[in-house]
């Protein structure tokens, strides 16, 4: 069958709208939206993410320069598995190793060695009882991809002069989140982490000052709306600070990115998946018993299928892209819709990421609604 990928509409837009969340330990959440249709009504515009949360977790020196990272190797199941399972604050022991090495150890497991002087210098510290080695952050790797990449381990360091006079437990609680030594400084982090195409719709990319008259009314206009977002910032700041007064207390950060096009612009992700096709096929053609069985499986395929090699647009660097699908009980309607031809009237979707404070884990998935 052929797979239309263009809209009936003249009319073409695509858009995303930002939001970030951050939930304390009583599940309070405090967003901050950055929507580009405040400044462009009709066909929204373009904001995003400068760095993904798995960006800021990893190429951010978050620790200081004690922090080590350790990469499994892939054909050693046992070590994988074992790195897979730590979680962020778990204590590990270490142990000098025949070749001058030092090993890390877990539960009798050498996961890691560490190679230095400097790291010399701190084992020397440990064996005094005056140096404490945990994890600060586990880059696991989901099952279905275990055979193709291996989970890496960041480990860090709490010294004497952070053991006294606090407790470890306690120091522990109190490490940087991305860098950030407080709240304030994290939601600045979090907020200017964030950028929009407004400079673009309002003709300002090429220059700061109106080069004459005819744009001076648009340079006013960008400006002020400057001067909205940043009071945007300071009003989401101010109410986090206030609310949550330890980076301790935060439970959760989630980044979504909320996605809605129509026309050439659009990603017609369900209308370029050929396997959903040939599924639908099935169903429009097929009849009796035939199409009944038709109907379950292209169900099935819903349910379960990543899109991700599907995607253009939306989902762009996210591993895991699933469809959202509401209305599974007219699943012959929408066989009949992508057996027809016309792409849906609008498509949309929400790329979604999350920090686990608690943990160090990150998941990350984008969900396309199927129309």
């Amino acid at each position: 069958m052929k797979i239309r990928t263009d809209f009936v509409t003249n009319s073409s837009s695509s858009s995303f709208v930002v939001k970030i969340n951050i939930i304390d330990k009583n599940n309070k959440k405090y967003t901050y939206i950055d929507d580009p249709y405040e400044y462009s009504p009709d066909d929204g515009g373009e904001s995003s993410f400068i760095y993904s949360l798995r960006d800021l977790k990893t190429n951010t020196k978050n620790h200081d320069d004690t922090q080590y990272v350790i990469s499994a190797n892939i054909h050693d199941s046992v070590i994988c598995k074992t790195i897979n399972e730590l979680h962020v604050g778990t204590i590990l022991k270490l142990r000098k190793s025949n070749n001058n090495n030092i090993d890390v150890i877990y539960k009798e497991i050498v996961i890691g060695h560490l190679k230095g002087q400097k790291y010399h210098d701190l084992y020397s510290k440990y064996k005094k009882g005056n140096c404490k080695c945990f994890v600060s952050f586990v880059e696991r790797v989901d099952e279905k991809y275990s055979n193709e990449i291996a989970p890496e381990l960041y480990i860090d360091f709490l010294t004497d002069q952070e053991l006294k006079p606090k407790s470890f437990e306690s120091s522990l609680d109190n490490k940087t989140i991305f860098g950030a030594t407080n709240v304030v400084e994290l939601c600045k982090l979090l907020v200017d982490n964030v950028e929009n195409d407004s400079k673009i719709h309002f003709g300002m990319e090429d220059y700061d000052e109106p080069e004459d008259e005819e744009y001076e009314e648009e340079y006013e206009e960008y400006h002020e709306f400057q001067k909205q977002l940043a009071q945007s910032k300071k009003e989401f700041i101010e109410e986090v600070s206030k609310n949550i007064k330890k980076l301790s207390d935060i439970k959760k950060i989630e980044f979504n990115r909320n996605y809605d096009a129509w026309g050439e612009f659009a990603d017609l992700v369900a209308d370029n998946d050929f396997e959903l096709a040939n599924y639908a096929q099935r169903v429009v053609e097929s009849t009796g018993i035939e199409k009944e069985e038709a109907k379950k499986e292209m169900i099935e395929y819903i349910k379960n299928a990543n899109i991700s090699k599907y995607c253009y647009g939306f989902g762009r660097g996210f591993k895991t892209v699933k469809y959202l699908w509401k209305d599974s009980n007219n699943v012959e309607t929408l066989a009949n819709r992508l057996c027809s031809g016309y792409g849906p009237d609008m498509v949309s979707g929400t790329e979604h990421s999350e920090y686990d404070v608690e943990t160090g884990e990150i998941k990350e998935e984008a969900k396309f609604t199927l129309k």
